[in-house]
């Protein structure tokens, strides 16, 4: 009697809850999930054992965790049964292609990388990678790669730590018609048409943070959403239409934005600026950097707009003067680059390609690829070597 009436107050409270973001990811909610979310998984994973289950949103998507024979799983079910993504959780021996861990150690120095999940469709075969990494600052980010091991989509936490008062956070995919309609609306307003790339959910504390990456015009916008469509970061990357729409200036100390400051204080306690640079695009703010010396070493850091944190590099690549692009043919790629796509994106067709110059030196090239209808956009140093792949 005591156990019914407990499973109806929590049904009803759940019932009652319209707000997306009050929900607990943590909480196994196997008694009042529904059947046909149960029954999928069943029917996908007779032999799973140990089942837990978890509400992602009220009465629409669920998360379930298990174990066939020793391997630990995840997947997300919704309410129709569905089972929209499937993962091998940190299962041994699992490890990242080449292009991801190049990616990760070029953007994220220091970094440590946490589980490794391999993303598997009905056929238990390999389609992409979820990876967790905790940077040298202590913020933590998610990284979706496809097989080639181009990025799909980043995912920045909020850089706390999880504790025993600090649940558990939960990241899952979302589909362009599952977005809340304020941020489908700003997305129309400003791109028009647009291709939808890709798109998850973090949900930490019942708040929800949506990333959502669109490409337009052989541009990839990447963007973190809050729930009411307010824009919490953006930025843009690929192959830009016009060169002249992207320019630069130095960067004062005294024009630090204050947030950045923020960070550089907490961070390195005592630094010392030494030059940056404001990038703007169609003359408006879209990130900082600033190079700053902690005991006799030198950090570049980067921010976004609104001045937030965004990653730390060792230099390689950095654009502290003036910067050049000019248009490049197939023929003018570096053997060492056609070898390098030749083995990670077998079957690639050159599509377009910049080189950026500084002082009339190339150090680096940005070339878009073709494997079949799926758009690639790779990055290599001016001596030809890998930097970082997106897919577009």
């Amino acid at each position: 009697m005591k156990k019914t009436l407990a499973v109806f107050l929590i049904a009803g409270v759940l019932s009652a809850c319209n707000d997306l973001n009050n929900v607990d990811p943590l909480q196994n909610q196997a008694d009042i999930v529904p059947k046909t979310v149960s029954s999928a998984i069943r029917k996908a994973y007779p032999e799973a054992t140990d089942l837990t289950y978890a509400v992602l949103e009220s009465d629409k998507i669920w998360v379930s965790d298990f174990i066939v024979k020793i391997q630990r799983m995840s997947v997300v079910v919704n309410s129709t049964g569905q089972i929209t993504e499937t993962h091998n959780v940190a299962r041994v021996g699992a490890t990242l292609p080449e292009s991801a861990r190049k990616y990760i150690a070029t953007n994220y120095l220091g970094a440590s990388i946490g589980d490794i999940n391999e993303q598997i469709n009905d056929d238990k075969r390999v389609i992409g990678y979820k990876v967790s990494i905790k940077t040298k600052e202590g913020k933590e980010v998610v990284l979706l790669f496809d097989t080639t091991g181009s990025l799909t989509l980043l995912i920045a936490k909020d850089g706390t730590p999880n504790t025993p008062t600090k649940p558990e956070s939960k990241t899952y995919t979302v589909e362009q018609k599952d977005l809340p309609e304020a941020i489908k609306k700003v997305l129309t307003e400003k791109h028009g048409e647009y291709k939808y790339l890709k798109g998850a959910v973090i949900l930490e504390e019942g708040k929800r943070t949506y990333f959502v990456v669109v490409s337009k015009d052989m541009t990839n916008y990447e963007y973190a959403f809050d729930i009411n469509g307010t824009i919490l970061k953006s930025s843009a990357s690929g192959m830009s239409t016009s060169t002249q729409d992207k320019t630069q200036k130095e960067l004062a100390a005294k024009d630090i934005p204050n947030r950045s400051k923020e960070y550089l204080d907490k961070t390195y306690k005592v630094w010392e600026y030494m030059k940056g640079l404001v990038f703007y695009e169609r003359d408006k703010v879209v990130g900082y950097l600033a190079v700053v010396k902690q005991e006799g070493k030198l950090y570049y850091v980067y921010f976004d707009g609104s001045g937030t944190y965004q990653k730390t590099t060792d230099g390689s690549g950095v654009e502290i003067t003036q910067v050049q692009e000019r248009t490049i043919e197939a023929k003018d790629i570096l053997g060492n680059s056609k070898e390098y796509l030749t083995k990670n994106y077998a079957g690639w067709v050159f599509v377009k390609g910049v080189v950026k110059l500084r002082e009339n030196k190339v150090y680096q090239y940005l070339l878009a690829i073709k494997i079949g209808d799926t758009l690639y956009y790779v990055t290599f140093d001016g001596d030809g070597r890998f930097l970082e792949g997106k897919r577009g």
